[in-house]
């Protein structure tokens, strides 16, 4: 059940389909559509030159996770800022530890 654009109520399944398919044309891209921007042409190439001499340490990513506001939003891991910030000791070696790992590759 859906109500359309001018409030009435909507239970025939077309209907409500078109509905629907006319939402979500208004919110979403064509990803066929020409004059999008590719990747590419947005953002500049990442280059790392101190990827061998780049170091840190426990208490760099305890600093850093304290800077995170309390009301952040949770990021695309979904961990909430507030258990990362109540937890960063206990998180600081692993996420240390990874990072290190993925500069090096």
């Amino acid at each position: 059940m859906l109500n359309d654009e001018e409030g009435n109520i909507v239970t025939d399944n077309k209907a409500m389909a078109d509905i629907l398919q006319r939402q979500f044309l208004s919110v979403f891209s064509d990803p066929d559509c020409a004059d999008i921007a590719s990747p590419s042409e947005l953002f500049f190439p990442i280059t790392f030159p101190f990827e061998k001499s780049l170091q840190f340490e426990e208490s760099d990513v305890i600093e850093t996770i304290n800077k995170i506001p309390s009301n952040a939003a949770a990021g695309p891991d979904g961990i909430p800022a507030a258990f990362l910030k109540a937890h960063a000791r206990e998180l600081s070696w692993p996420i240390k530890l990874i990072w290190s790992e993925s500069i090096k590759k």
